[in-house]
C-alpha cells in the first residue's frame, strides 16, 4: 500500500509541475486573452500599470506552482517512498497550496471545470497521503534493542 500512496502523491506533484511550467512558458498575455475574451492590447492601452503588475503576479504565481510541484515530487521520491514521517507531514503542503487557486477557479463563470479537476487532484493527493500512513508509522517505529 505504501507504493500506491506515494505514487498517487507523485502523480499529483508531477501534474502540478507540468502545469505550472507549461503555463509559465506559455505566456501570460495569451492565457489572459483566452480566459477573459478581452484583448491584452486593449487592456494594456487603458491600464499599462495594471497589466505590468498582472504579468509580475502571474509569473510569480506560476513559478511558485512549479517549485511546489518539483519540491513535492522530490520529497515524495526521497522521503515518502522511504516511509519518513517528515516527508508525509510536509507533503500536506501540496494540496493546501492548491486549494486557494481552486477556490478562485470555482468562483468564475468560465473556469469551473479546471476547479473541479483541481479538487480531484487534491482528493488524489489526500488519498495517497492517507494510504501512506501505515508505511509512515512502520518506518517511524523505533528500533528494538536485542537482549
Amino acid at each position: 500500500m505504501r507504493r500506491v500512496g506515494w505514487t498517487l502523491v507523485l502523480a499529483v506533484a508531477s501534474i502540478q509541475s507540468l502545469a505550472g511550467g507549461a503555463m509559465l512558458l506559455g505566456g501570460v498575455q495569451a492565457t489572459f486573452e483566452g480566459d477573459t475574451g478581452v484583448s491584452w492590447a486593449a487592456v494594456e492601452a487603458a491600464f499599462p500599470t495594471v497589466t505590468a503588475q498582472f504579468e509580475i503576479v502571474s509569473q510569480s504565481s506560476l513559478a511558485g506552482a512549479l517549485v511546489v510541484g518539483v519540491y513535492s515530487a522530490v520529497v515524495c521520491i526521497y522521503g515518502l517512498r522511504a516511509g519518513q514521517r517528515w516527508a508525509w507531514l510536509s507533503l500536506w503542503l501540496l494540496p493546501a497550496y492548491m486549494l486557494p487557486g481552486i477556490a478562485g477557479l470555482l468562483g468564475t463563470d468560465n473556469q469551473q471545470a479546471f476547479g473541479y479537476f483541481g479538487l480531484a487532484l487534491v482528493a488524489v493527493a489526500a488519498l495517497g497521503l492517507l494510504v501512506s500512513i501505515p508505511g509512515v508509522l512502520a518506518g517511524a517505529a523505533p528500533a528494538r534493542k536485542e537482549a
